[in-house]
Parts: structure tokens; C-alpha cells; sequence
């Protein structure tokens, strides 16, 4: 047994986490976990491998029984997202619907794939579908916009079009913001 292997395994037996063990070694968290999964120890401070079969059985019953996913993640001394996804996988959560115009709603807002789907409680696989149809959209009316002829090109023409009628060609200029020299007859 080497000195790292002595030393996890005596830093587990007195209560301390994977990260004060790997701070005390100057080693990474996940090298320390993957060497106690390897010699077959487990921290006391949580489910920071897996669930097991008795952990499931344990969420099944406190779900029947009304419990609270924050209340069964402390029972279990793991993360409520892990009670989450769990109870995802156990088929105890559905997936949340929604309609795609809030989730579209959301994407113009500029939120990730992964946030829009904890915010709605809607599946991340349903969520990405719906970005990419999304993105497709966007795509399509920008493709459009460009199709679209411009007039004769010039700058009245570009008053007329996105501007309301004005009572002349200096008001529609300032209203577009532009500086204009303006020449006043003597």
C-alpha cells in the first residue's frame, strides 16, 4: 500500500471529505475519489460516486410517503440534484411541458439550453429540439430579410420605407439621426 493509499484511507476513517484529503495530498478531488472507489472506500459526507439499489429504494418510499426532495437528499447526505436525477431515472418525475412560445420566449431572451430546461422543469433533450427549431427560424427570417428588394437605393427611399410620412425631406433626415447641413436661403 503506498503512502497516498495509507493516507486516504485514514483520512476517510477519520471523517474527512474527499476534497480536505486531496487539499492535505496536493492532488486533485477526483484522483483521490477514483483511488477510494479502486480500494473499495466510501466518504461519509456523501453519495459522491452513485446511488445504490438501497438509496432508490429509500427515494421511492419517502416520495410515497410525501417527503421533500431537499429532505431526501439530507436523509441520503448527497446533493439534491442527484435526489433529481434519480428520481428522473426512476421514473418518479415527469418532465414538465411546456409551450414552445415560452421556451422560444426565453431563447430571444439569450438563455442557455441547460438553464431553460431547470427554469421550466421541461426535459433538456425537448428543450435542445426546440433551440434547434428556434435557430432555424432566426436563419429563416434574417435569409428573408435580405431577399427582400431595397428600393431604388437611396436614402429617400429608405425614409419612405421605414419611416411614417413626415412633413419634409429635413424631418425625415433628423429623424433618422443623420447631421445635415442645412443651407438657408439669404
Amino acid at each position: 500500500m503506498s503512502a497516498n493509499e495509507a493516507a486516504i484511507r485514514d483520512g476517510l476513517a477519520a471523517g474527512l471529505s474527499f476534497g480536505q484529503i486531496a487539499r492535505s495530498l496536493g492532488r486533485d478531488r477526483t484522483t483521490i475519489q477514483r483511488k477510494a472507489k479502486r480500494l473499495g472506500l466510501q466518504s461519509v459526507h456523501g453519495c459522491e460516486s452513485s446511488l445504490t439499489a438501497a438509496d432508490e429504494d429509500t427515494i421511492r418510499r419517502r416520495v410515497a410517503a410525501g417527503h421533500s426532495r431537499r429532505a431526501i437528499a439530507d436523509g441520503l447526505k448527497c446533493n439534491r440534484s442527484t435526489v433529481e436525477r434519480a428520481m428522473r431515472r426512476l421514473g418518479l418525475i415527469e418532465p414538465a411541458i411546456v409551450a414552445p412560445e415560452v421556451l422560444d420566449a426565453m431563447f430571444d431572451q439569450g438563455l442557455r439550453s441547460r438553464s431553460v430546461a431547470r427554469e421550466t422543469g421541461a426535459a433538456l433533450s425537448t428543450v435542445i429540439a426546440r433551440r434547434t427549431v428556434w435557430v432555424a427560424q432566426q436563419q429563416s427570417e434574417i435569409h428573408e430579410a435580405q431577399e427582400k428588394p431595397k428600393g431604388d437605393g437611396s436614402m429617400l427611399a429608405a425614409l419612405r420605407a421605414h419611416m411614417p410620412p413626415l412633413t419634409s425631406l429635413p424631418d425625415r433626415v433628423a429623424a433618422l439621426g443623420i447631421p445635415v447641413m442645412v443651407r438657408r436661403a439669404a
